[in-house]
């Protein structure tokens, strides 16, 4: 899985999870907004792991060479994490929007 990814998913259990063991509510809205994002994330991206994404194995030598080679950081990378980032924005913002801070 694309470590993008998998830190939006980290996100939205920060803001959507539950703060309570016995809180099941925000478990449930946790998993909804997850699904929602993993969904989103590969229509935008057309995939949701490395492989996939980048069309090599970064996990062997070969692979991770061409990874370095093909310059994919620049290429690849970074408009994923980018697209990451705003998808997660979004949900998030959802969760902040019309309600008022408690602090």
């Amino acid at each position: 899985m694309c470590g993008a990814l998998s830190g939006g998913v980290m996100a939205i259990g920060l803001v959507y999870g539950r703060k309570t063991a016995d809180d099941v509510e925000a478990k449930e809205i946790a998993y909804q907004k997850a699904g929602e994002y993993v969904r989103a994330f590969k229509s935008v991206n057309g995939h949701q792991d490395c492989r996939d994404l980048l069309g090599i194995d970064v996990w062997d030598d070969e692979g991770l060479i061409a990874y370095r080679a093909r310059n994919l950081k620049s290429e690849v990378c970074l408009a994923v994490v980018g697209n990451a980032v705003r998808l997660v924005l979004g949900l998030i913002s959802e969760n902040n929007s019309g309600t008022e801070s408690t602090n």
